[in-house]
């Protein structure tokens, strides 16, 4: 059947229809990159690594502290990350961190007393009474009478009263085995049992037992087994650089 234009329907129907002119050509879509987990942060590892320096230093075991925060749960579960992977080393130092900070805190790194002059480190001595060769399991850390004494860390007065040889004496329980002991002290301030923050005011400095002057003796013991307080108050200053410290 002929049109207008003389041409047929069928014809009409089956011509091919021109590109609009001035068309824009369709845009190849890039293909999509596989997706590439980044790799941990290095500032992140690096504060990992100093702080868990910095703990070590003290002397105490970082590895069996750190064991000591978790608890054994029964229930077990979730995504599946490859061991070694950037993902899971990335998670790995975070978990890391979190626990050397919380351990960070938990650990008395404080300073006993706001200003003080060492008057006798920790080891090997002459005894400053009968003047024989002895062993001085703490350090003896000299102030003004009736100066503040401080609790290094957070923690339970496991003991408080006289000592021989340590006078006027507070023990605080910080967990995982370690004590810190403060002696001679002119004054107690807290009760066995009470619960202590860091840098909570627990006596004043006195010069009670076995002393030749107003000082305070102040030991830390971990199992049993002394360490050089000096180390502690050593890296609690330069802990403070590296993370906050609060167990308020």
């Amino acid at each position: 059947v002929a049109n207008g234009t003389g041409q047929t329907k069928e014809s009409e129907a089956a011509s091919p229809v021109a590109p609009a002119r001035n068309a824009a050509p369709l845009a190849k879509v890039p293909p999509v990159p596989a997706h590439k987990p980044a790799a941990p942060s290095p500032h992140a590892q690096a504060k990992t690594s100093e702080l868990e320096r910095l703990l070590a230093s003290t002397g105490i075991d970082i590895n069996r502290m750190l064991k000591s925060l978790h608890t054994t749960n029964a229930g077990e579960g979730g995504p599946y990350i490859a061991l070694g992977s950037p993902r899971a080393q990335e998670i790995e130092n975070q978990e890391r961190l979190k626990d050397l900070k919380k351990l960070a805190k938990m650990l008395p790194l404080g300073a006993p007393l706001a200003h003080y002059v060492v008057t006798s480190g920790f080891g090997p001595r002459i005894d400053p009474i009968n003047h024989l060769p002895s062993f001085h399991p703490g350090i003896d850390l000299a102030a003004p009478y009736k100066s503040p004494v401080y609790s290094t860390g957070p923690g339970r007065v496991a003991f408080t009263g006289w000592k021989e040889g340590y006078g006027r004496t507070v023990e605080i329980n910080h967990g995982h085995g370690i004590v810190t002991l403060y002696a001679h002290l002119h004054r107690i301030l807290v009760a066995r049992g009470e619960r202590v923050h860091t840098h909570e005011e627990i006596g004043q400095l006195g010069s009670t037992g076995r002393s030749t002057g107003p000082h305070v003796h102040y030991e830390i013991d971990v199992k049993g087994t002394p360490l050089n307080p000096a180390k502690f108050i050593a890296a609690g200053k330069s802990v403070k650089n590296v993370v906050q410290i609060s167990d308020k």
